[in-house]
């Protein structure tokens, strides 16, 4: 949800359109080249209320802890490459058709509209059969639920378009509505006469012609709106659409800004969570599991952040106060209208479709081949008979030896409870490991064997010293198994699991 409606990209300058959207590798002068599987994978953005395509290709520029990617990108330079015909970073992902849909003139009707929902259905009916692969998507706010709406409803031959997507990444999507919209639709409406000018002017003729009607107040036109007003938390409208499907593959992303309740006028210490000021955390959460959270802590600021913080506290007069905290929190990463301008963000979104496009490209050839025909000799011994190794998207470092093996993990998106018997200084649930005698357990340890620089064991590939052996897969990560016991773990982002 943004603040002012703008124009989308492909009405501003050259570049080509494909199935309804915008061809965004086409623009950069490029043909997409297939990968190792000889597929070419489309990805495609949709934007949000009052949004447009610009909105992916702003600069990434805003970071919690001050990082600063070089050279500048944005989220589809990530994807689809480098406008700069002379700038060879970022490369772009491997063998994908990188596009951009827009529905701005349109964008304040809600999802199930046939301007808005009909087309995006459309447009991936249309590119899943140019390519014959799923189609990922990545979507901004109210794009996310118009992705599941498309993803709930089936084409003209009755097939399910839940089985044309791929991957599904959705940043700020309010799922349990907007409380703001909530907020402003409940005072406005209690404005008599009044309101029936209002909802006219602001609702709509905004509607109608895409553009709003409130002259100095935009923000009523889209909050007044048919998609405003359905936005509301607790609205008939959001309880009516179908949860995703439960085999479709999402990634829901959100922005939480911590603010100390000090700064807010309370006597209290401590910090509350105002989501990303427009959709609270758990909304943007909360379908159909849980998500990945990026926090803003202005309650335990610090470098620039802290001395924007000591300032404002310092002013005497709490409406000064209140309108300099504004200013630093609507420009900062965790904004709602800023999510594709968040470093930590956006290199989460790309590792994502990078683990998805990895885990679809991998021959299953390679998992079922002879045990013998895949087996590799250890790079990186230790100098006691063991080896190290890394997964080959450095997300997994494993140690296998005579005595046992074990894998640690840096991202991941399960979590197991911790046991009595590990000590709280302890680090847990980072890693399996399994040994000579037992099932294997979940790594409770002061220590880590990677991942970080260790030689690389290749998808498909694998080592055995001893009775262990492990075995790299790009489709469920690391499996590692004593072969006399039977017993061992599989760890990836997704999977964990000990037997």
């Amino acid at each position: 949800m943004l603040l002012f409606v703008t124009t989308p990209a492909s009405a501003q300058g050259a570049g080509g359109w494909a199935c309804g959207a915008y061809d965004q590798t086409a623009k950069r002068g490029k043909a997409p080249t297939p990968g190792a599987d000889d597929h070419v994978y489309p990805i495609v953005t949709i934007h949000g209320i009052t949004g447009s395509d610009q909105d992916f290709d702003r600069t990434i520029d805003l970071s919690y802890i001050d990082a600063h990617p070089k050279p500048p990108r944005s989220m589809l330079d990530l994807f689809a490459g480098s406008k700069q015909p002379d700038q060879k970073l970022p490369p772009g992902l491997d063998g994908v058709a990188v596009y951009s849909f827009s529905y701005t003139p349109d964008s304040l009707r809600w999802v199930d509209d046939s301007r808005v929902g009909g087309k995006f259905a459309e447009t991936i009916d249309c590119l899943y059969d140019k390519w014959k692969v799923p189609v990922s998507v990545v979507a901004h706010s109210m794009g996310g639920l118009v992705t599941r709406w498309v993803a709930n409803s089936t084409d003209s031959k009755g097939v399910p378009r839940s089985k044309k997507l791929g991957k599904v990444i959705t940043l700020g999507t309010p799922y349990e509505g907007s409380d703001m919209a909530a907020w402003v639709n409940g005072i406005t409406d209690s404005l008599g006469p009044a309101e029936y000018l209002l909802g006219y002017i602001c609702g709509y003729t905004g509607t109608e012609t895409g553009r709003g009607s409130c002259g100095p107040l935009p923000l009523l036109s889209a909050l007044k709106s048919e998609a405003g007003r359905a936005l509301s938390a607790g609205s008939a409208e959001l309880s009516a659409l179908s949860s995703w499907p439960k085999d479709l593959d999402v990634r829901t992303i959100a922005g939480s800004i911590r603010l100390p309740l000090n700064l807010l006028g309370s006597p209290l210490n401590g910090s509350t969570d105002v989501g990303d000021l427009i959709v609270p955390t758990k909304s943007a959460t909360s379908d159909p599991r849980p998500g990945r959270v990026f926090e803003c802590r202005y309650d335990t600021a610090t470098g620039a952040a802290a001395t924007q913080l000591k300032k404002i506290v310092g002013l005497a007069n709490p409406q000064d106060r209140q309108a300099q905290l504004g200013r630093l929190i609507g420009g900062g990463p965790c904004f709602h209208s800023n999510l594709m301008r968040n470093v930590e963000l956006s290199n989460d979104v790309i590792g994502e479709l990078n683990d998805w496009l990895v885990a679809r490209r991998s021959s299953q050839a390679d998992a079922e081949r002879d045990p013998a025909a895949r087996l590799v000799r250890c790079s990186e011994p230790d100098g006691f008979g063991g080896c190290f190794f890394d997964s080959p998207s450095h997300n997994i470092g494993c140690h296998i030896g005579l005595g046992g093996a074990r894998c640690d993990i840096l991202v991941k998106s399960w979590h197991v409870p911790r046991p009595g018997d590990c000590p709280r200084e302890w680090a847990f649930g980072y890693g399996m490991e399994v040994g000579t005698v037992g099932r294997a357990t979940y790594v409770c340890a002061t220590d880590t064997v990677g991942p970080g620089g260790q030689a690389i064991l290749g998808y498909g590939l694998g080592l055995k010293i001893g009775n262990f052996e492990c075995l790299s897969t790009a489709g469920s990560g690391v499996h590692c198994e004593n072969t006399r016991t039977g017993h061992g773990f599989v760890i990836s982002r997704r999977i964990h699991k000990v037997f």
